[in-house]
């Protein structure tokens, strides 16, 4: 199955319990079949679809959990894909420890 990939869009947003976790980076992937034609109408647009991340993601939450599972709703009934993965990381969570992000995978 082929698929569209969107990797490291970096987007601010208000999730979280802490006042500093305020960036959010998003990896996703799209899997569907693609037209064997030139046709834009056949595809999923990834503009689109980073506008739509964009849109839930103004939207707060507590958990990063809550954020991708409304990513995954949204994602799966305006566009039908065959399949959703998403990762949504924090690179700057509130803890005391040294560590690149932690985050969450979807599928």
């Amino acid at each position: 199955m082929e698929r569209i990939v969107i990797k490291g869009l970096r987007l601010k947003g208000f999730h979280g319990i802490e006042g500093i976790e305020r960036e959010f980076i998003f990896d996703i992937s799209l899997y569907f079949p693609f037209p064997e034609d030139d046709s834009l109408e056949k595809t999923i647009d990834y503009v689109e679809v980073i506008k739509e991340i964009e849109k839930i993601n103004k939207e707060p939450c507590n958990l990063i959990e809550t954020l991708g599972i409304r990513i995954k709703k949204a994602l799966y009934s305006k566009f039908m894909p065959k399949k959703v993965l998403i990762s949504v990381k924090k690179p700057n969570p509130p803890i005391d420890y040294l560590l690149e992000y932690v985050g969450i995978d979807i599928s």
